[in-house]
């Protein structure tokens, strides 16, 4: 009975993977890497006889004591992985702004002659996956440096992963304007983007909040914290969750631009911010934000995105998984870019049209918006050339050598 629950059980997993369809398909509908997996995995069905060869060379007696130090590591292991879950793992976040801002060191204010530019977004502001000379605000400043050779200036990153603009406005209005910034540099789009959303594992409620309130981000470990097993599965390589009875499991949605209800708030957050901004004596400069999705993305691509599967999945459970399709978030974030160009034209910014700019290849980008080293110091080049051209540094210093 235990081999037959075994089989039943184990096909039933493998089978899984057979429900997939692949973009780049070689055999029936599968890709080489799906059929890779199935194949793989295949050698789960040799366990049984395996383990009763063993069995009769060995004997009872022999077969137990050759078992029970594999047997006795993995239950330590699991207790090893208990204990820590349970009782030593902590969830950092802020209970305000769910990520800390950043807390820029004194030095950064020591010049008080030099332009501070401020750079405000989310995570594609910060750049954390990449070398901290990498990082596209540190490329800027290095780049506007080099063209301005006797202008002192500074760039201060304050990006942050899962910023939206309502983040933005809340930090600087209370904590950055502080510092005086003579320019500020914006980019937002997508992390107001999946606020529209309410998965299971970010948010605690399954309706949208116009103060993204409903959306906890990475305090949602703190306030439902995972058990160890769903933390376990969560850790599972992307290929396997993504893929496992995917076409009866998942649905992809072509959502159209209504769906993305914090559109409205994005708009006014951002308009809110130029007012506070403008009134403290800063020019602004927005930035529209890239995205990897295109007409005809490879597998490869594909396997890169987690923007919609991960962030803007609807409430469901293991059955049923709704998310955005890769169109319908290109069609939300040209909807944003169209509301930050209308914001910059209308209220007489500085607009770096960086979303046509930058090419929609894996060279640029890791996943759907994040960047490659590349990718970011492509970001600051077109960025820092749009600041140039508008000489809009120019401008500020002798606006302010004006005021004194």
């Amino acid at each position: 009975m235990a081999v037959l629950a075994y089989y039943v059980t184990f096909a039933f997993f493998h089978a899984g993977f057979l429900f997939h369809r692949s973009s780049d398909p070689v055999v029936y509908e599968w890709s080489a890497g799906q059929l890779a997996l199935v194949a793989w995995l295949s050698l789960g069905y040799l366990v049984p006889p395996l383990l009763m060869r063993m069995w009769r060379r060995l004997g009872r007696r022999r077969f137990l004591l050759a078992f029970t130090p594999l047997v006795l590591l993995l239950a330590s292991g699991y207790g090893v992985l208990f204990v820590r879950h349970y009782f030593f793992k902590v969830h950092q976040f802020d209970p305000y702004l769910q990520v800390p801002p950043e807390d820029f060191p004194d030095e950064a204010r020591a010049d008080g002659e030099a332009l501070r530019i401020l750079t405000l977004g989310g995570s594609t502001t910060e750049c954390g996956e990449l070398p901290a000379q990498a990082r596209y605000p540190r490329v800027l400043e290095a780049k506007l440096r080099e063209h301005y050779p006797a202008l002192p200036l500074e760039v201060l990153n304050a990006g942050k992963p899962g910023y939206t603009s309502k983040h933005s406005l809340s930090i600087y209005t209370t904590y950055y304007h502080e510092w005086q910034p003579d320019v500020i540099v914006v980019m937002h789009a997508a992390n107001d983007i999946y606020r529209s959303f309410s998965p299971e594992r970010y948010s605690l409620g399954r309706r949208y909040n116009r103060h993204y309130s409903h959306y906890y981000g990475s305090s949602a470990n703190g306030a439902n914290p995972p058990t160890l097993m769903r933390s376990l599965i969560r850790r599972m390589p992307g290929q396997i969750n993504k893929t496992w009875y995917s076409t009866l499991r998942t649905k992809l949605v072509d959502y159209d631009l209504d769906r993305y209800n914090s559109l409205r708030e994005f708009d006014k957050h951002l308009r809110k911010l130029v007012e506070v901004a403008t009134n403290d004596g800063a020019a602004m400069v927005f930035v529209t934000q890239p995205y990897l999705y295109h007409g005809a993305m490879s597998r490869r691509e594909e396997e890169r995105l987690f923007l919609g599967y991960e962030l803007c999945r609807d409430h469901g459970n293991l059955w049923k998984i709704r998310h955005p399709s890769p169109r319908s978030l290109r069609t939300a974030m040209d909807g944003f870019n169209r509301t930050t160009r209308e914001i910059a034209r209308e209220t007489g910014s500085v607009l770096a049209d960086l979303e046509p700019a930058l090419e929609k290849t894996l060279e640029s980008f890791v996943d759907d918006v994040h960047y490659t080293e590349k990718g970011s110091r492509a970001v600051a080049g077109f960025v820092a050339s749009t600041m140039i051209a508008a000489d809009l540094l120019p401008r500020v210093a002798r606006r302010r050598a004006g005021a004194k």
